[in-house]
């Protein structure tokens, strides 16, 4: 996979890694108890994140990032939020799928999944909450599901804390998050979205439906 930024092409062997690379590890402090790396510190995006519609790669852009990557099915690339393609990418694998970027029925489950997270945000106002109170991470450990009365509750409620940067020889904790245990999968392709939808639903504590 080669990405271009800031007019410098990149290469990076798989999405895991382009995450991995352009992030930085950080403890918010919400999670003191955790001895667990992979799921207290903050997997931050350097990349371009937005913030109030507004896009830059600078520090006071403290908003949701957002990567490109291309639809197989267009072969136009797409802004993603980087936590809604990490996320994708840890609930396919935790299927027992050894996701591959490189395979395009792998890449076109990535998309169908990404797709449902549309339909749920927008039809069924469902949305992923961030525990540790930071958009710009996409650390899954720090993602549920939650409704979007339930998700503004937690925003009010709790005050975001500056992150504590962490030494980059850290950063290899971070595999640790995409790391999940890989089999063969039987299903479907379809079978395993709306698996994966219905647990969305079930996270939130919505109805679930056909």
């Amino acid at each position: 996979m080669t990405v271009t930024l800031g007019g410098r092409m990149t290469r990076y062997a798989s999405l895991q890694e382009r995450l991995i690379k352009n992030s930085v590890l950080s403890d918010s402090g919400k999670f003191p108890n955790e001895t667990n790396g992979a799921k207290r510190y903050c997997c931050i995006w350097k990349g371009l994140r937005f913030i109030n519609g507004v896009a830059g790669y600078h520090e006071e852009y403290k908003g949701y990032g957002s990567m490109s990557i291309r639809d197989p099915r267009t072969g136009s690339p797409r802004q993603i939020k980087t936590h809604k393609v990490a996320y994708a990418i840890f609930s396919l694998r935790a299927t027992g799928l050894a996701f591959d970027d490189s395979d395009r029925g792998h890449m076109l489950l990535l998309f169908t999944l990404l797709d449902a997270y549309k339909y749920l945000s927008e039809r069924e106002t469902l949305q992923h909450d961030h525990s540790c109170f930071d958009p710009r991470c996409w650390n899954p450990y720090h993602l549920k599901w939650e409704t979007r009365d339930n998700n503004l509750k937690n925003r009010r409620y709790c005050q975001r804390e500056g992150n504590t940067p962490l030494k980059r020889k850290l950063r290899r904790k971070v595999k640790k998050v995409m790391t999940v245990h890989n089999r063969q999968v039987a299903e479907p392709s379809q079978a395993i979205v709306n698996k994966l939808v219905h647990q969305a639903r079930q996270e939130a504590g919505t109805q679930s439906r056909d």
